[in-house]
């Protein structure tokens, strides 16, 4: 406590020296960044890009009705060749999109719905596969055994 007092006191008699420079100690560090950089706004979500496309789409007389309307349920559009798909799936499928058959028109499909467009079907296939190695343990509990994804990938 002695201590304590004498730095107080006296000062100029501890160890502690003033800084070289000033030091700011007031506000963030500016360094020079472009605005958009420096911003807090989030990108939209995939939803949010949905809607704003659909209300875009939409008549302004519906979009009004809606406003003074309760809100209600999705109204599902019409997906053409639905019932061809197992009834467990149904409630998940949004959209059918017709592809070139070539054997890869699982992977054209996904890029397609995923607006890459379907030429950009060999991405697709490289993600699924490093997804499929990755997680390959965790995809073996899923399905009940390993499964030798190479074999899938390899042509």
């Amino acid at each position: 406590m002695r201590h304590k007092m004498l730095e107080i006191a006296c000062p100029e008699m501890t160890s502690m020296l003033a800084p070289a420079h000033k030091v700011k100690t007031k506000g963030a560090q500016k360094t020079k960044v472009a605005r958009h950089e420096r911003s807090t706004k989030r990108d939209p979500s995939y939803f949010e890009h949905v809607d704003t496309f659909v209300s875009r789409t939409e008549p302004s007389s519906s979009r009004k009705s809606q406003v003074k309307s309760k809100p209600k349920e999705f109204a599902r559009s019409v997906v053409p060749f639905l019932d061809q798909f197992h009834p467990i799936c149904q409630p998940y499928i949004v959209d059918v999109v017709d592809v070139v058959a070539d054997g890869h028109c699982g992977y054209r499909c996904i890029a397609a719905l995923l607006g890459l467009g379907e030429e950009t079907w060999p991405t697709i296939r490289h993600n699924l596969y490093e997804e499929l190695t990755q997680w390959r343990d965790e995809y073996a509990n899923l399905v009940g055994s390993y499964i030798d994804w190479k074999n899938y990938f390899s042509h």
